[in-house]
């Protein structure tokens, strides 16, 4: 039969040889109630868990996970705040939201883990194009390298449209500013001289060339190609 070693610290060491696979038995056998997983910041063992109960079959017996994106406090022995949680020494702090077993799922049918929850390893603090959703009213927020939220466009104040997340200026904008090759309605310059023109389908919409630029005129006002303003229909 083949052993493994195990040795864990939470207050005392403890030291047990048991069969390879059954890794979670001598931490609760130890008397211990919540010990944090040896590598893994996020996860830990409940001993209050029956041991022939499997949370997800990504989890050992009797281990659990913290919601993301906490982690699990080695002095607390509880969930905190990743800002604040202490993960101790070898325990790896994941930040995609994906290293977290319980988001993924176990079936084939299910939309992946990272197009579900898209990561923000690598990208700065605030708001970004959703990956797999570019050019659409989704976008994802970012604080220290995690996926914050999944949040969506408000709608359009000036025109009272579906706001669409632009990945060029990171925020949203309205259609009338995405690219046309991207389905939205951005007026051309193409063949125009510099100055100001009304979009065709739009009258409070109008946009400066070279560029384009658009502009909205917004309360009930109208832009007036002879006068070069926003003024009332």
């Amino acid at each position: 039969m083949v052993f493994n070693i195990l040795v864990l610290s939470v207050g005392a060491i403890a030291v047990a040889c048991l069969p390879t696979g059954d890794a979670q038995a001598p931490v609760c056998s130890s008397g211990a109630t919540m010990v944090p997983h040896p590598t893994i910041c996020q996860r830990f063992t409940n001993c209050s868990i029956p041991p022939s109960v499997r949370l997800s079959p990504f989890l050992q017996v009797q281990e659990d996970e913290c919601l993301y994106p906490q982690l699990f406090d080695v002095h607390k022995l509880a969930c905190a705040n990743f800002k604040e949680a202490e993960c101790g020494p070898n325990r790896v702090a994941s930040k995609d939201p994906c290293a977290y077993v319980k988001n993924l799922c176990g079936s084939s049918h299910c939309e992946p883990c990272s197009s579900r929850l898209p990561s923000c390893v690598g990208l700065s603090d605030g708001n970004h194009a959703h990956p797999s959703r570019q050019w659409s009213p989704y976008y994802i927020v970012c604080d220290t390298e995690r996926t914050i939220n999944i949040t969506r466009c408000p709608t359009h104040a000036p025109t009272g449209t579906s706001g669409i997340f632009s990945p060029t200026t990171d925020s949203c904008v309205s259609v009338w500013e995405v690219p046309q090759e991207q389905g939205g309605l951005q007026p051309s310059c193409q063949g125009k001289v510099p100055g100001l023109y009304r979009v065709t389908d739009k009258p409070d919409v109008y946009y400066s060339c070279p560029g384009p630029q658009v502009f909205y005129c917004g309360q009930n006002l109208q832009f007036n190609e002879t006068t070069k303003r926003c003024q009332a229909p």
